[in-house]
């Protein structure tokens, strides 16, 4: 196959909040929602929680994520995330299932191979994958997720790939009200879902049960999507003390038909260039959480044990194709102290903790003959069984962190963090010992905040903070410009690559008038050393190198307007600047490999993007109506492979978006439209070699452009039963 995945296999194959958003940096909220899950521990207003969140006190952007109404699928948490300010998606691998998106010039994406910049966790336990610190979205279980929080920047005390910023998830607990709901879904290319959820409370004792099934043929060749989950909550409350344990089951079957060459898309969108590619992975989390009362503050603690299992096949045009197995089973202990402590008689809220965890990442790939014109196993697999690379990478994580916010005056705080990394990596090549090696990493991560009230309705912050991210093991695996890992099959001991570092500066300020309006605003500019990105030698070749320096720097805008009549509106708009500060080569398909130099944009990197939401609600006697229309918009963006910027950008889109629901007591009708005025149009492309020529033929040895199309228009209705 030729498109970005194939690049990404070069060194392992790999894988593949929810509901209607509400933008949210006056950092409130947060705390109140929380202190209503554990009704007997008094407020605890703290800066913020490697645990819990953050409060309207972190020096930082956070928005909170609203998970009522978005349409059923599995793109859930990317449509969440896509319409808040600066947040842009694209989709190399051609299936809803697994998007990439870019939040401030950095990405988090299921794909190995792309740079992830953003870190992930459910109820605390981090989810960005050992193998190469990917995010696997359709393994997200977003009908279960009860609250959410994108907190933007380093945010210190979350740890490594916390460059761009840190998502939250937080999952449902029973409450002493018992519910029962289904939702019930029929859409556009065979698409059909169903949710059911319970949950209840007595004596102390909570539960919540959640069981999601989705599945779709696709509007592409070869692009279904199985979905299946099954999630648990179970808790005790008692007096000082809150407890829980939950438990995640996943087993998806996604197709992927990735990217089509410029002669083919011309033909038709729906063509798959290499049909067979897919992703099968099953997942098993299990989480034990708990807080009480402990001297003057609150003791939390997380224990987990995560273990992804997962298949990843690729076809190839003229080789072998790849099959991988990844086995990644990790686990962990975190637990942290918060407390408000008087400070020369003024308030000091406090926060310390450690964690480690250990994770066990096992990497088998296999040589698959699949076409008349892949005759030859490669030289580097063995003959018979096709087996290339064996690899075991038993890493080990340490940190201990801290953070505590000082309100020396009443309009001003300062806040200051701290947070030390250390990570072990013992590369073991099974085929070969002689490849094996290890490496470490320590980092300490500052920042230093001020928040201050200028009026009782507006508000601003400005921080300095550090972030830090380790190479993946799949990094540190295919390292070396002189052997590039050909299809992933030369796994092993390669040069050693730096850690990312980055030092970022935020200056932001929120205005919250009476009536309900909103308006926010800030500006930022990260300047990052050792960026780790990948270097595609050849279309089946490549290897991760440090680039010294690159920057981000960009301003975001954005409001909402409370109307009379039950009318709503809101708006955002942000530029970002992604460069490169180095000179450099980086290779591509290009005719002639390109060059980086200071100034030169990172592709798939929009300067210009602007969200937009009309709403209305109207109560007609005991139900109500609700209606809703959406745009997305981007600017141009060069295409990947571009990075000397010389070649014609990907043309700028906008996308609508349209809901209708109606709701009386416990019955609800939606119907949801994506891409409403059916715009033809890429969000993705790059450079390969099309061997094939075009559909039919005849063989050419030529470049082309390889787009991704984007879906068509899609209508889903949903029905929701609850008593």
């Amino acid at each position: 196959m030729i498109h970005y995945r194939a690049m990404a296999l070069l060194v392992l194959m790999a894988p593949s909040v929810a509901r209607a958003q509400q933008r949210d940096t006056t950092r409130a909220d947060s705390a109140r929602a929380d202190s209503t899950r554990v009704h007997r521990l008094p407020t605890q207003v703290v800066t913020a929680s490697r645990l819990a969140g953050a409060d309207e006190r972190t020096p930082a952007q956070i928005d909170k994520i609203e998970i009522k109404n978005l349409p059923p699928g599995p793109a859930d948490a990317a449509n969440a995330l896509v319409r808040l300010p600066g947040v842009s998606a694209f989709d190399d691998q051609g299936t809803p299932a697994q998007p990439t998106l870019e939040v401030r010039g950095f990405n988090v994406s299921p794909v190995v191979g792309v740079p992830q910049g953003v870190s992930v966790f459910l109820d605390g336990v981090r989810v960005n994958e050992a193998d190469a610190q990917e995010v696997n979205f359709d393994l997200l279980p977003m009908d279960a997720v009860d609250r959410a929080q994108l907190i933007r920047g380093p945010a210190t005390l979350y740890g490594k790939n916390t460059l761009a910023g840190a998502l939250l998830l937080f999952t449902q607990r029973g409450e002493q009200a018992p519910v029962l709901s289904g939702e019930f879904n029929v859409g556009s290319f065979g698409a059909y879902g169903a949710t059911i959820s319970a949950g209840g409370a007595t004596h102390g004792i909570d539960a919540f049960l959640s069981a999601t099934g989705y599945s779709e043929t696709g509007w592409r060749d070869q692009s279904a999507i199985k979905e299946r989950q099954l999630f648990l909550n179970l808790g005790h409350r008692h007096d000082s003390t809150d407890i829980a344990f939950s438990v995640l089951y996943a087993d998806d079957d996604i197709q992927e038909p990735g990217s089509l060459p410029q002669s083919w898309l011309d033909v038709d969108r729906q063509l798959n260039y290499t049909g067979g590619d897919f992703y099968a992975p099953r997942l098993v989390h299990l989480a034990l959480r708990g807080q009480t009362l402990f001297g003057a503050g609150v003791l939390r603690a997380s224990l987990f044990y995560r273990h992804l299992d997962a298949e990843q096949y690729n076809v190839n045009v003229e080789a072998p194709s790849s099959d991988a197995f990844i086995d990644n089973a990790s686990y962990g202990l975190t637990a942290e102290w918060s407390a408000a402590l008087p400070a020369w008689s003024k308030p000091l809220a406090l926060t310390v903790g450690g964690e480690v965890s250990r994770s066990d990442v096992t990497e088998t790939i296999y040589a698959r003959l699949t076409s008349d014109t892949a005759v030859h196993i490669p030289p580097a697999c063995d003959p018979g069984s096709g087996l290339c690379a064996d690899v075991y990478v038993p890493e080990t994580d340490a940190a201990l962190f801290a953070q505590a916010n000082w309100q020396f005056t009443p309009d001003v705080s300062l806040t200051l963090a701290a947070r030390g990394d250390w990570v072990h990596l013992p590369f073991q090549d099974l085929v070969d010992s002689a490849n094996s090696a290890t490496s470490d990493y320590a980092h300490l991560s500052p920042l230093v905040g001020v928040n201050f009230a200028l009026s009782s309705t507006l508000r601003g912050y400005a921080t300095i903070g550090g972030g830090f991210r380790a190479p993946a093991p799949v990094e540190l695996g295919c390292a070396s410009p002189t052997a590039p890992c050909p299809l992933p099959y030369a796994l092993g001991d390669d040069p050693p690559l730096k850690p990312v570092t980055l030092t970022s500066y935020e200056l932001g300020a929120d205005w919250d008038p009476a009536g309900g309006s909103t308006l926010e605003g800030s500006l930022f500019f990260s300047d990052v050393h050792d960026e780790i990105l990948f270097a595609a030698s050849t279309n089946t070749a490549g290897y991760f190198v440090n680039v010294p320096r690159t920057q981000r720097a960009g301003a975001e805008l954005s409001g909402t307007l409370a109307l009379p009549h039950g009318l709503r509106a809101s708006a955002s708009y942000t530029y970002l600047l992604a460069t490169y500060q180095s000179t450099g080569l980086l290779s591509s398909q290009i005719p002639a490999p390109d060059s980086i130099k200071p100034g030169s944009v990172f592709p798939l990197s929009p300067r210009d993007r602007v969200t937009f939401t009309f709403g209305a609600s109207q109560v007609l006697g005991a139900s109500v109506l609700d209606e809703e229309i959406g745009m997305n918009a981007v600017s141009t963006q060069y295409v990947r492979g571009d990075d000397a910027n010389v070649e014609p950008p990907l043309p700028g889109y906008a996308v609508w978006r349209l809901r209708v629901a109606w709701q009386r007591e416990h019955f609800g009708v939606a119907l949801a439209v994506r891409n409403l005025f059916d715009h033809v149009f890429s969000s993705f492309a790059t450079y390969g070699d099309n061997p094939v020529g075009p559909p039919g033929g005849p063989p050419s040895d030529s470049t082309e452009r390889f787009y991704t199309p984007a879906a068509p228009r899609a209508v889903t209705f949903s029905v929701t039963i609850s008593r």
